[in-house]
């Protein structure tokens, strides 16, 4: 397996389940882990790769009657301090389906999250492929694909059936399967920044991901049939790495190296992972040996 660097061929893609499951945690699967939220009454064991999510996806459920508690989420992050390095982001507030709103929410919030030691994610939301210069490119380290529902979108290939505002059965398409999507995911790669998409619940959707440039995708289909479901999500993940570069950024290794590197030089680590991804393409995969291997053989890899 060779090493792309950062927007250049398919890379390797991370799948997060919403659900716990002993196979997601300690890195038995190294790209397979957990997304995990403030709201999660439970706290996992010796978890691996994960990331944290703001649960405004259930103020928006809700419609506002659980709302996003900064504080609590900022103690959540506390909470799981110690585990941080195998952390790929932890997501600042956003505005479900309004780009500009999502903008001012997540400011005051990303630098916050990033003095904890975590690497920031902002939220992409409709319409924000119109306004690219606006997206505050270094603040964060990962662009999280999100977006809204809207009849406007339906293609032959981004249609889904829900209920409408009047109980009726309507199809409507989501923003994140667009082009125009599409076009902020490139443009956050070729600045080296990390995408990850949301909601990704079948081989198909996770495959489109990692086709325009997503390094990272979570879903809750496992919780429904977990069972069944751990199985199948770790046979997509095998199809996906078939044919695919490695990707440093969901090696917690190779990312704490990394930023340690960008810290002591003053750069963004974005910058750093494309020089060292491009130095390294070519040699031996560096991660066939379990990521808690002593310091100096990882360095030495």
């Amino acid at each position: 397996m060779t090493i792309s660097a950062a927007g250049s061929g398919k890379a390797q893609i991370a799948y997060l389940s919403g659900a716990v499951r002993d196979e997601a945690l300690g890195y038995r699967t190294r790209n397979f882990g957990i997304l995990v939220t403030p709201l999660m009454g439970n706290t996992p064991v010796g978890p691996g790769l994960h990331a944290h999510d703001n649960g405004v996806f259930t103020e928006w459920k809700t419609k506002g009657k659980k709302p996003f508690n900064l504080a609590a989420f900022l103690r959540h992050l506390d909470k799981w301090h110690g585990v941080r390095r195998s952390c790929l982001f932890a997501v600042a507030p956003d505005v479900i389906g309004d780009w500009q709103a999502t903008l001012a929410r997540s400011a005051p919030v990303l630098p916050l999250i990033r003095a904890k030691g975590y690497r920031a994610a902002l939220v992409a939301q409709d319409g924000l492929e119109n306004h690219l210069d606006a997206i505050p490119w270094g603040t964060f380290d990962v662009l999280f694909l999100g977006g809204g529902q809207d009849p406007k979108y339906v293609s032959k290939t981004n249609r889904v059936r829900v209920k409408g505002p009047t109980g009726r059965m309507r199809w409507v398409g989501e923003w994140k399967l667009t082009p125009g999507a599409a076009r902020v995911v490139a443009a956050a790669r070729a600045r080296g920044v990390d995408v990850h998409m949301g909601r990704v619940n079948s081989l198909k959707r996770l495959r489109y991901a990692q086709a325009i440039g997503c390094t990272s995708a979570d879903g809750t289909i496992i919780g429904y049939a977990p069972d069944v479901r751990t199985p199948e999500v770790q046979g997509w993940l095998r199809e996906t790495d078939a044919d695919a570069a490695d990707n440093a950024s969901i090696c917690f290794v190779c990312r704490g190296r990394i930023e340690a590197w960008a810290k002591a030089q003053h750069v963004e680590p974005a910058m750093l992972y494309a020089r060292e991804l491009t130095r390294r393409a070519g040699r031996p995969d560096p991660h066939q040996t379990h990521p808690a291997r002593p310091r100096q053989a990882a360095v030495a890899a």
